[in-house]
């Protein structure tokens, strides 16, 4: 009697300490680089590409840039992602001149946007780990959100200049939520000048594997039954 309660409480055991998970469900992901001018003759000129992955859900690193002379801007994405964690760094630059006498306007973007949105079936425990920069012209963000009942958001942090840390702990529902790291240089000048810009993330964001509380009582009863019995 004593072996089949052991086998019992094994296998209850191992039932509950399956793992939790996400349902991927949206995918959101672009790189862009763009750089335009317009000269005083009226002459306007642009260069620009766009990008997203081949195929939903897949890991991706790409980085892409294009303008034109005296605008132009750029970014880049390392995005890896599971049914348990959603991983990236990215980064997005600009710049631009204006020169008297021969721009009337110049325009420089660079983005780096990397959205995802999941599904949970049971309550789930989540950390998220990132930092955000951006520098001169820029800015960063991380955006978490619950897209149930209309939507809302849970958490966001932002940066227009400096380094924001971020460590952050959550609890959630069964239900649908989104996740979004951003970082965006966006330049134009109509006078005399020069402007730039940088931005980045380095985001992680996973599931807190939940603690088998039922089983761990399960074999502690088990124990105290031997116990008695011995």
């Amino acid at each position: 009697m004593t072996r089949l309660l052991a086998c019992t409480a094994i296998a209850y055991a191992g039932t509950m300490s399956g793992a939790q998970t996400m349902q991927l469900i949206g995918d959101n992901r672009s790189l862009l680089g763009y750089g335009s001018i317009e000269t005083v003759d009226g002459y306007f000129d642009f260069g620009s590409t766009e990008v997203w992955p081949d195929y939903s859900y897949q890991d991706w690193n790409y980085g892409t840039g294009s303008g034109v002379d005296d605008a132009s801007g750029g970014s880049g994405m390392n995005s890896m992602l599971s049914d348990t964690a959603i991983v990236a760094t990215g980064s997005a630059s600009a710049s631009t001149t204006f020169i008297d006498g021969v721009h009337n306007f110049t325009t420089a973007l660079g983005r780096s946007e990397h959205g995802i949105s999941f599904r949970l079936t049971e309550e789930t425990a989540f950390a998220l780990t990132a930092t955000i920069d951006a520098t001169g012209n820029a800015a960063s963000r991380i955006t978490f959100r619950d897209l149930s009942n209309g939507g809302s958001d849970i958490f966001v942090a932002t940066t227009q200049g400096g380094v924001v840390n971020i460590d952050e702990n959550f609890l959630l529902g069964p239900g649908d939520y989104s996740i979004v790291y951003y970082a965006a240089s966006s330049l134009s000048l109509s006078s005399p000048g020069m402007l730039s810009g940088a931005s980045s993330y380095d985001a992680n964001f996973r599931i807190v594997p939940a603690a088998p509380t039922a089983a761990l009582l399960g074999l502690g009863g088990l124990l105290a039954v031997r116990r008695r019995r011995a």
